[in-house]
């Protein structure tokens, strides 16, 4: 039986991540396309909003469509950077579990070896496991992504939107002093530009990032914007939460622990014959998984009558595929 377990690894690597990999990048993709496109309007009407702060509502007013860009600008920036290595992250975890799923530890033998539930029992127990271990890690993906975001969008926003008064006067103009007075009574400091940082929703580094400035403006922008940034982009991060779960089960379901894939698979690992070619592994291993293909095919595996005998073969074969890439 050890002898299996390195064959379905190969499987599972060579067959399994590249279609968990795609599913996991689309739906990521789908996700930055969905928040880079609304994103920026939803950050730009909540700052014009004057019960968030009136100074701030009229500024945005002024500035009128290139407060817009400037912000669609910086948002863009942010998503990227917030979901940099996350597709890797989540197909590496998916990865592991499904490995652990397909392997066991057996007390008799003390180490990892095949585990034949999957073979007896079909794919819905694996996929139902799997899928049970991996919520958790979809909801970390998710989580991480929107605690960047949070973590480094408010000050980006803050620093375009400072970059832009600096162009027309500076914040020693009426708007930058009127926004001084305004963080000062908001618990805020009339300090230098960058002397300090609101708490949450970035620094200084974040505003540098995006080519924006520092200063009074910026920082009573992020401090306004800083608790709600999460809130606003909670929606997008749960529907890819769902949207991920169905994707990732329907993969798990046709390809990765589906008998006749698997069969079709293993046995073109095995012989280096294409997805048609003849042998009698498919029926050895469908007489696990719920049935040899016909009786022919069963006569000619061995597969039918006995669990021992269609081990037997099937450990054979393993044993001449492993050797054969030992010998490569």
């Amino acid at each position: 039986m050890e002898q299996l377990t390195p064959l379905l690894m190969n499987f599972l690597e060579e067959y399994g991540r590249p279609h968990v990999q795609e599913k996991v990048t689309e739906e990521l993709d789908e996700t930055k396309v969905e928040l880079k496109r609304d994103m920026p309007n939803t950050m730009v009407e909540y700052i014009k909003d004057s019960e968030a702060n009136p100074i701030v509502s009229q500024l945005a007013d002024v500035m009128g469509d290139d407060l817009f860009e400037r912000v669609k600008s910086v948002t863009e920036f942010t998503v990227e950077a917030a979901s940099e290595g996350m597709d890797l992250l989540l197909t590496n975890g998916v990865m592991g579990i499904a490995r652990k799923v397909l392997t066991q530890t057996t007390e008799e033998e003390g180490q990892g070896s095949l585990n034949l539930d999957f073979l007896k029992s079909g794919k819905e127990g694996m996929v139902s496991t799997t899928m049970a271990a991996s919520a958790p890690v979809i909801k970390q993906v998710s989580t991480n992504i929107g605690n960047k975001i949070s973590a480094h969008l408010p000050a980006s926003i803050g620093g375009a939107i400072q970059e832009m008064i600096d162009e027309h006067g500076g914040s020693s103009g009426l708007l930058g002093m009127a926004a001084g007075l305004v963080l000062k009574f908001m618990g805020g400091e009339e300090d230098g530009p960058g002397e300090k940082t609101v708490e949450g929703g970035g620094d200084a580094t974040d505003v540098e990032k995006v080519g924006g400035h520092t200063g009074k403006i910026q920082k009573m922008v992020q401090k306004i914007l800083a608790p709600k940034v999460l809130l606003l982009i909670q929606p997008y991060l749960q529907d890819f939460e769902a949207k991920m779960t169905k994707s990732l089960e329907g993969e798990l379901r046709t390809k990765l622990f589906s008998p006749d894939y698997i069969k079709t698979k293993v046995l073109s690992m095995i012989t280096g014959l294409g997805e048609g070619g003849g042998s009698g592994f498919g029926a050895i291993l469908g007489a696990f998984m719920g049935g040899g293909d016909n009786d022919d095919d069963e006569k000619k595996g061995g597969g039918g009558g006995g669990n021992v005998d269609a081990m037997g073969l099937i450990g054979n074969l393993a044993t001449q595929f492993l050797k054969g890439r030992d010998d490569n």
